[in-house]
């Protein structure tokens, strides 16, 4: 009866697998400056500067009933009718309509 495989000898030691072939080396020496140009991408792309006006509030205070909230992001409201900067904005608790000037607002508000 033929010896079955599980108990023939392996072919490949520890000492076989650890010692690489001139080809293997090669193959292994020509991949390292890919992988460093890719970890180079990689870390330039995560670096790359993202426009902070993006990030920073266009409007500083917003007036919704009696509440005063300091945004932390950007908000939604057209440039053309907010502005690029507006340093307040007065929002109606009953309908929420905006408006930059104070006594448009109160005008508004009055009328409900």
């Amino acid at each position: 009866m033929p010896p079955s495989s599980a108990s023939a000898p392996s072919s490949h030691t520890p000492s076989t697998l650890a010692s690489s072939g001139p080809a293997q080396q090669q193959q292994q020496a020509a991949q390292a400056p890919r992988q460093e140009q890719v970890l180079q991408q990689q870390e330039q792309v995560q670096h790359r500067a993202k426009p902070k006006a993006a990030t920073e509030p266009n409007v500083l205070n917003v007036v919704l009933g009696n509440l005063r909230i300091k945004p932390w992001y950007p908000s939604f409201y057209p440039e053309e009718l907010v502005g690029p900067k507006a340093e307040w904005l007065y929002v109606c608790q009953h309908c929420f309509r905006y408006c930059k000037e104070v006594l448009t607002f109160l005008g508004h508000v009055v009328s409900f």
